[in-house]
């Protein structure tokens, strides 16, 4: 195996280990007696405010690519 495949295992790997936790964790909170409907409800507000931090970055991203820009036609 080559070095990308090796990278690619362990990140599959990774990605697995996370979903597996995602799902024991909605077990325990469901074991304690949240109901299904407010764990949606919170799990779509925390995907909701992910959303608007990717936003945020890429608008960052925009103005200081933009910035650099205005910076070389001035030189």
């Amino acid at each position: 195996m080559n070095k990308y495949q090796k990278q690619a295992l362990l990140d599959f790997g990774k990605v697995t280990l996370v979903v597996i936790a995602g799902s024991l964790a909605v077990a325990a909170v469901t074991y304690m007696g949240v109901s299904a409907g407010d764990l949606v409800g919170a799990l779509s507000l925390i995907a909701i405010c992910y959303c608007v931090y990717q936003l945020y970055l890429l608008r960052v991203a925009q103005l200081e690519s933009l910035d650099r820009l205005n910076d070389m036609e001035r030189k």
